[in-house]
């Protein structure tokens, strides 16, 4: 019996695993100017200014560029290397644009923004992952999925104590298998799980200043 939970228990916690592959296959198109104080390229003095990829040391420049499908690319230039960085978000550029426009407005809290444009997290270099990406990667099916395998797990570890305990686990199971199945449980590990990988796709792609691929 100890064997069957564990098989159901595996089987489904490995459907509740989420894959981003083709986050950077695109194609990328034409530069895009965030707001009109910014034009289409980033430098240093308005980064600052506006504090804008925080996360990026030795920062000089940047410049974002469409990409098909919605979202964009940012290519970085520092001090001593380029780094490319992708969001599939297609409210990024949006998001960017009015943040610079209410930047100083001492009106709009950090907190109003981020309840506007329903900001969850950011990523490694500060850009916002938002509700959208986050539904467009969550998946339905793994939120039940995920609460059956905790209801699962409670009804296991619920069967084990009874049968260590008493010699039979089946009350405890019964007992185990609800306390799992919580309410938005299975909603809440997929939202965490959507963000991780979101954040993990996200990651910079840094290359030297004097690799081969950017000698022009």
């Amino acid at each position: 019996m100890t064997r069957i939970f564990l098989w159901v228990f595996v089987l489904l916690l490995s459907n509740c695993t989420y894959s981003l592959r083709q986050y950077d296959v695109y194609d990328r198109g034409e530069t895009v100017e965030i707001n009109s104080k910014i034009g289409e390229v980033l430098d240093a003095e308005e980064r600052a200014a506006y504090d804008i990829l925080p996360n990026i040391e030795g920062f000089k420049e940047a410049r974002f560029y469409e990409i098909q499908g919605g979202g964009c690319e940012i290519e970085i230039t520092t001090k001593d290397k380029k780094v490319r960085v992708v969001s599939r978000d297609p409210i990024t550029v949006d998001v960017l644009n009015d943040y610079i426009t209410v930047h100083d407005d001492p009106t709009t809290s950090a907190e109003d923004f981020e309840s506007k444009w329903r900001i969850l997290d950011y990523d490694s270099i500060g850009l916002p992952i938002t509700e959208i990406e986050v539904n467009h990667v969550k998946k339905r099916t793994f939120r039940y999925i995920c609460s059956v395998g905790s209801s699962v797990a409670c009804g296991f570890i619920g069967y084990a104590l009874g049968v260590a305990i008493f010699g039979d686990g089946w009350l405890f199971a019964l007992v185990g298998a609800p306390i799992g199945w919580m309410p938005g449980r299975g909603n809440m590990i997929d939202q965490k799980n959507a963000i991780k990988m979101i954040k993990r796709a996200r990651l910079p792609h840094v290359e030297k200043l004097d690799d081969p691929a950017f000698i022009q």
